[in-house]
């Protein structure tokens, strides 16, 4: 009310910088509710502002998120600055009047999505709303958010039905298709084309054959996308995945396309370029489809970005990297629970390694021990050395000696020593075995063979 108070004071006055400030404060609470502001009131500002005092006002605007409907004509920037920051990867054939058919027929719904999703491209000067009543229509489309948005500024309303859109192509640069009679589609494609129409995307719920269309099409420079869609059903996008097929897949039964999906996947087209020239078929996902928006999503794809991947094939591909996941993890898995190491010998051959292997590490251990009883008798045999060394008759030579006397010394030390379970070497006294009778000395030899194969055993 602030606003339109100011814009309202007499021609001849030109506003003060204070007023211009309360008309600023006014947009910051305005656009805290609403996503636009009245643009017929900053038009009538426009007139009453210096230069410097329209260029504080469009960059405040710019500043609160408004669209350039608000700014004042001679503060907006060129329409192809706009254009090229505000979209990408467009079809620049995607521009002028578009002419929209397929909506305003039905009394539980406004259909007022569809042409805000078009005219938030920023590219159409004029969107024609063919309709089957006018004031029907009007009622419709014709609402607080369309003047916000500056909608109003572009729609135009024309009265027939889709049966007779052939005759409504003149001027026409873009046309939207949507749920479009099987029989009738091919025909109007043509019409389309004698009229110079250069971009057609179209929306059939129902079987059929697009051939002899994109046959029509083909080298003619005009950009089209078909689009054969499963019953499409009331709803709000974003509540399913999508799936884009190849034609001729064919739909089954239970298969439906949100409503308000399919208009915005066939809305965007127009701003795809990769869907140029592309026909596919369109119905709600599975869990792989969801799993695959998730993915899309949490890599930081817009909308757009989302629908060109679809398009592109993006879910086929997703599907073949999580098989081929899924593969390697159930391939890595039954790795780890199959057996290391699995014996093919039969329980003969088993019973005989494990023989040679008890007799092999018993023939090691005898070693072992031999070479020990041979350190201990040399140990002794260098201390008699060193006692007889000096002696009337002695051998003075240490290797002489050694030569000499070690393999007396080793059987004397066997006679006297024994190792025991754990491998030690000990030794017996003499005087301790003169003391012992003969059975004596027949137990401890019995005890000692059974302790070296104990010790044979554990070794191995």
């Amino acid at each position: 009310a602030h606003l339109y108070h100011i814009s309202r004071f007499p021609p001849p006055r030109i506003l003060a910088w204070r007023d211009l400030f309360a008309i600023v404060s006014s947009l910051l609470e305005l656009t805290t509710r609403h996503s636009h502001a009245p643009a017929a009131a900053l038009h009538r500002l426009a007139a009453r502002l210096t230069t410097s005092m329209k260029t504080v006002l469009a960059l405040a605007l710019m500043g609160f998120g408004a669209v350039t409907a608000w700014v004042p004509m001679s503060a907006r920037l060129p329409r192809s600055v706009a254009r090229a920051s505000s979209r990408s990867g467009v079809s620049m054939a995607a521009e002028g009047t578009c002419l929209v058919s397929g909506f305003l027929d039905a009394q539980e719904r406004t259909d007022q999505f569809a042409f805000d999703v078009l005219h938030k491209h920023g590219v159409f000067n004029k969107i024609i709303a063919l309709c089957p009543d006018v004031s029907f229509a009007k009622k419709r489309l014709i609402s607080r958010t369309a003047r916000y948005s500056g909608l109003i500024n572009v729609l135009e309303f024309e009265e027939g039905t889709p049966a007779t859109v052939a005759d409504k192509f003149a001027g026409v640069n873009s046309w939207l298709a949507f749920d479009a009679d099987p029989a009738q589609i091919i025909s109007q494609v043509g019409a389309a084309k004698a009229a110079g129409v250069q971009n057609i995307v179209a929306v059939v719920a129902a079987d059929v054959d697009f051939s002899p269309a994109v046959a029509q099409l083909e080298g003619s420079g005009i950009s089209y996308t078909f689009i054969q869609s499963a019953p499409i059903v009331d709803g709000k996008e974003g509540t399913n995945p999508f799936v884009c097929g190849e034609v001729g897949t064919g739909f089954v039964a239970g298969d439906v396309i949100t409503r308000d999906e399919a208009v915005r996947i066939a809305a965007e087209c127009f701003m795809i370029e990769s869907a140029a020239g592309k026909s596919f078929t369109l119905k709600n996902g599975d869990d792989s489809a969801m799993a695959y928006l998730k993915k899309l999503r949490g890599e930081g794809k817009s909308r757009r970005e989302e629908i060109m991947y679809a398009i592109a094939g993006g879910l086929g591909e997703f599907i073949e990297e999580v098989k081929e996941v899924e593969e390697k993890q159930a391939a890595k898995k039954s790795a780890e629970e199959k057996p290391k190491y699995v014996s093919t010998q039969t329980e003969e051959e088993r019973t005989a390694e494990i023989d040679a292997l008890i007799k092999k590490g018993q023939e090691k251990l005898k070693a072992k021990q031999e070479e020990e009883l041979v350190n201990a008798a040399k140990t002794e045999l260098m201390i008699a050395f060193q006692k007889q060394k000096w002696s009337e008759g002695g051998i003075s030579d240490a290797a002489e000696y050694e030569e000499t006397y070690l393999a007396e010394y080793v059987e004397d030390l066997r006679d006297r020593s024994y190792f025991d379970e754990d491998g030690v070497l000990n030794f017996v006294r003499e005087e301790d075995l003169d003391a012992m009778s003969e059975e004596e000395l027949a137990e401890l030899d019995a005890e000692l063979a059974a302790e070296e194969a104990l010790a044979g055993a554990k070794d191995e």
